[in-house]
């Protein structure tokens, strides 16, 4: 298979002479991108649509393997093409796979041209992405498909559902960055000591992953020390650690493309009044789930089996937020182990598991793994200790 490299009109229009045709063009080797594809082209099938417009750069990739920031990726039931701009055509001709790739020219719109592209190619019922589409672009589109006789339908989360199961090559990619989340852990443990800060402890584990083969953070490192780790989602400050205080880490490496997810709560010096029950709670609770939590339970089932054991300790109020969402491209995906997720989990999914209790004014226990569902249940991808034993 070969992508071909083709330019655009100014008028939004294709030639098909060879003056029009830039001379490059890359071998696509291996298919796992066209079968992506392909389970897009199912989906469209099933709800009667000739196409649809990808413009949410997360599932550009997941689809094609292309990362750069621009470009409208269009899937119609027989092809599939993807539209960049100049800066992105001699990276989108090498990094994407299974599909077409047209060079449009500047100042044009990408989705404009989409749109006259799949309506040359006879897709005239065509879905978009309207979750990643603003207002005022969604009246162009419908002002371009008016003027074409192209209807458009809105489809939120589209991509993203077809994105819940993993290939072997996504968990594949999800291993290895559970893995150097892993060994960062290690390290972050390994520099704890009285004055260090939560804002020099998470630069030092940021540059520790991208020194050991992450692209980047999955999300900016959460260390939170003392009373601050009663805030699920604490941005480090300036405050430093001090003896017999609680030490929240929660990090994630992001490694070709794919999310790490680690949450571990530990003491430095001697454990303040609960801590050992409260932790112990937690640990208990998250190793309930793990047992657990099914393909084919509800994502509401699963949060409120996380509640249902924390209640055995009498700390079930102290969970605030779902026990657990999915990762993958992106740190947070569909589908949530959440009050509001009224579907079953789908086997492929790999999602994370995360009780804790939170107590204002006293701190916070949190513990997280990233697990995989399988057939049988759940497989562990992070494998750093649970241990909270007090560091001297």
């Amino acid at each position: 298979m070969w992508v071909v490299c083709k330019l655009a009109d100014h008028d939004g229009f294709f030639t098909t002479g060879c003056s029009r045709v830039v001379a490059f063009v890359a071998k696509v080797e291996g298919g796992r991108p066209v079968s992506r594809a392909r389970r897009v082209q199912a989906e469209l099938l099933t709800r009667n649509l000739d196409g649809v417009l990808v413009s949410n750069p997360v599932n550009i990739r997941y689809v094609t393997r292309f990362h750069g920031s621009a470009g409208i990726l269009v899937i119609t039931t027989s092809d599939c093409f993807l539209l960049v701009d100049p800066r992105y055509h001699e990276r989108a001709a090498a990094e994407a796979l299974g599909c077409e790739v047209i060079a449009v020219p500047p100042q044009t719109s990408l989705l404009t041209v989409a749109i006259q592209e799949a309506c040359n190619r006879n897709a005239r019922h065509l879905g978009f992405e309207s979750a990643h589409t603003t207002v005022d672009v969604a009246s162009q589109l419908v002002e371009r498909a008016e003027a074409l006789q192209v209807s458009l339908v809105p489809l939120p989360g589209f991509i993203e559902s077809v994105r819940q199961v993993k290939d072997q090559e996504e968990i594949a990619a999800l291993h290895r960055a559970a893995a150097l989340t892993d060994a960062a852990m290690t390290h972050a443990c390994a520099l704890l000591r009285p004055g260090i800060s939560e804002s020099t402890l998470a630069w030092k584990i940021e540059a520790f992953m991208r020194q050991h083969g992450a692209e980047s953070v999955a999300f900016p490192p959460i260390v939170a020390f003392g009373e601050h780790s009663s805030r699920p989602h604490h941005e480090p400050s300036g405050r430093k650690l001090q003896w017999g205080e609680i030490v929240l880490l929660d990090i994630g490496a992001q490694v070709g493309g794919y999310c790490g997810d680690l949450t571990r709560t530990l003491v430095v010096g001697e454990p303040p009044e609960g801590f050992e029950e409260r932790f112990h709670a937690v640990l208990a609770t998250l190793q309930q789930l793990e047992q657990s939590i099914r393909p084919g339970m509800l994502g509401s089932e699963a949060d409120a089996l996380a509640h249902q054991y924390l209640a055995q300790f009498s700390l079930s109020d102290f969970l605030t937020h779902p026990v657990g969402h999915a990762v993958g491209l992106e740190i947070h995906e569909a589908p949530y182990l959440a009050k509001r997720n009224t579907q079953p989990l789908p086997v492929g999914a790999v999602v994370t598991i995360e009780p804790a209790v939170y107590v204002p004014g006293w701190g916070g226990i949190r513990i997280e793994d990233c697990v995989v569902l399988g057939p049988g249940g759940t497989e562990k991808l992070t494998t750093a200790p649970y241990s909270f034993l007090p560091l001297q």
